[in-house]
């Protein structure tokens, strides 16, 4: 897909102490929901920073993009543009309908055949005369779309979906700042002011545990603050709270998963993580419940759940995997990711890990 458009920049001075930014909701309107009230959201007294991509890959597209629309008409909100936005707009019809094959309801194209009462388009033919019908059933969701601005700049903060390339706001590759891949690892340039991005998922940028927090890029002044919604098989929302007057920030977040009192105590073990994309495994051994892996690219060595592992055409791959324990206390409230006989995948404070729930379970 091409990027043949100029950047638009918006630059604002909103007079709030506090400025709260949200990235890759992905069509998670609840957990929008749910993480605004953690926030403590007060429109027109706070500030609010959608940083793009509020569609695709989950299942309230539509709906997400009503209540943001709503949300931009109050004070002091500012909507950018993602890149599954511009690729709702504009994709090739043959790459809109693969994906919408792919994701079926969990895609723009699959919900807006539903509400139209149309059946899901059988190849791009059918997929461009849908298109075609959605631009009048849809036409104010649309419109909104094609308006958004790609970057925000305020007196102490820039904001983009997925990366600058420096501070020349005006001369930015709109590809860059809508797609660049890994940008919290390729960045070099040192921004004056906080730059906040979302696009890439933070764990991918982490080696030793699969965690979601935002991550500070403290030479290059970048805060990545994408969660992994949708995206990741323990991914979150995060929200992060700006202060307008000194700069400072910190975050709270908002999961999909039940809420449950952890089993059973235990220490923190250290460990590795493995993530997509770069999830290819050798298998070492495999046992009845855990299977011993080495990752291709790291050469880490860990054992994993026998069901996060799996085959495509390239080769063998491992869900997003790690064998850190985390320290918990019996009782605790923690997030249930998945579960296996005497092991569970559990989230505390972003932070995935293991659980194991039977003593003999740790020597799988």
């Amino acid at each position: 897909m091409k990027f043949e458009h100029s950047v638009r920049v918006v630059r604002a001075k909103p007079n709030t102490k506090r400025i709260l930014v949200v990235s890759d909701v992905h069509g998670g309107l609840n957990l929008l929901q749910k993480l605004l009230k953690k926030l403590e959201y007060r429109p027109g007294e706070d500030a609010l920073v959608v940083l793009g991509d509020m569609v695709q890959k989950g299942c309230q597209n539509l709906d997400t993009v009503r209540f943001v629309m709503e949300l931009a008409k109050k004070e002091n909100v500012f909507v950018l543009m993602g890149n599954n936005e511009l690729f709702t707009l504009e994709g090739p019809d043959e790459e809109i309908y693969e994906h919408g094959a792919y994701f079926r309801e969990r895609s723009v194209l699959g919900e807006m055949a539903r509400e139209m009462g149309l059946p899901f388009p059988k190849d791009p033919a059918e997929t461009h005369a849908l298109r075609e019908k959605a631009e009048y059933a849809f036409a104010e969701e649309l419109a909104f779309l094609r308006g958004l601005p790609h970057i925000l700049e305020t007196e102490k903060f820039l904001f983009a979906h997925a990366g600058l390339t420096g501070e020349e706001l005006e001369e930015q590759d709109l590809e860059f700042v809508l797609a660049a891949p890994r940008f919290h690892e390729t960045v070099s340039t040192a921004f004056q002011k906080l730059l906040l991005v979302g696009h890439w998922p933070v764990a991918n940028f982490r080696s030793d545990s699969l965690s979601n927090e935002p991550l500070y890029h403290d030479i290059c002044h970048v805060l990545s603050i994408d969660g992994g919604n949708t995206l990741k098989s323990f991914g979150q929302l995060n929200g992060v709270i700006l202060n307008n007057e000194t700069g400072e920030w910190s975050s709270v977040s908002a999961d999909p998963y039940q809420t449950i009192a952890a089993p059973c105590s235990q220490p923190f073990q250290p460990g590795v993580a493995i993530t997509w994309p770069e999830n290819f495994v050798e298998l070492l051994e495999r046992g009845e419940s855990f299977s011993l892996c080495r990752a291709e690219k790291s050469g880490a060595i860990l054992k994993v759940p026998n069901e996060f592992l799996y085959e495509d055409k390239k080769g063998l791959r491992v869900k997003d995997a790690t064998n850190v324990q985390l320290e918990l206390i019996q009782g605790e409230p923690v997030s249930l990711i998945e579960e296996g006989k005497g092991w569970q995948m559990i989230m505390k404070e972003g932070k995935a890990g293991l659980l194991f729930t039977e003593e003999s379970s740790k020597s799988l």
